[in-house]
């Protein structure tokens, strides 16, 4: 996820794969029920990162895939509004093309404890009912490192922007590609099993 401050009414989001829920097409994505959530959300995070205010500001987004699996956002300010306002997002016209829908992917956290802190933003954030977000969930130990495996994910859970709103922030997304998800299954230490999230969630409170 990156953030680019064009100017003061404008500004560029790319967000890799791994950023946003599995849709079979950008047009899907951006229509979802979700998706203005996602993008006020993301709005937020432009304000601390790059000092890109929308605060009381109606907002154009303008969307478009590129190359290796990563999608561009253009952020246009328009009129401003009289008071905070839900209904502050509209979506433009999008440059559009299929996109492979995925059931499986794999984040790397560099610690286990940005796993816990993943896992405590979903409970403080009242992201409920996780383990249906993906029938398996699974953390390895591998090479240093921590990775959690989501397989047959249902994107049709009610909070996945949440969950791909905050793996971003404490985790790198690797691939969906099941044979290396397969490899750090082989040769990594398994440190919980399935259910990963809620368990970790019941053991390591805030």
């Amino acid at each position: 996820m990156r953030f680019e401050k064009i100017s003061t009414n404008k500004l560029k989001i790319i967000l890799s794969d791994g950023d946003i829920p599995p849709v079979e097409t950008l047009e899907e994505m951006i229509h979802s029920t979700n998706a203005k959530e996602t993008f006020l959300g993301l709005l937020d995070k432009a304000e601390k990162e790059v000092g890109f205010k929308t605060k009381n500001y109606k907002i154009k987004v303008d969307a478009k895939p590129l190359d290796g699996g990563e999608f561009e956002f253009l952020v246009t300010k328009l009129i401003k509004l009289r008071g905070p306002s839900r209904e502050k997002v509209r979506f433009g016209k999008s440059a559009d093309k299929e996109r492979k829908l995925h059931q499986n992917a794999y984040y790397k956290f560099v610690s286990f404890d940005d796993v816990i802190g993943f896992s405590q933003y979903l409970k403080n954030n009242k992201v409920t009912y996780i383990n249906r977000f993906s029938k398996e969930c699974t953390l390895y130990d591998y090479n240093n490192a921590y990775y959690l495996i989501f397989k047959n994910i249902d994107p049709n859970y009610n909070y996945t922007a949440k969950v791909y709103s905050g793996i971003s922030e404490f985790s790198k997304f690797i691939s969906h590609d099941t044979t290396e998800i397969s490899a750090i299954e082989e040769h990594g230490n398994q440190v919980v099993k399935n259910n990963a999230i809620s368990t970790l969630q019941k053991y390591f409170k805030n």
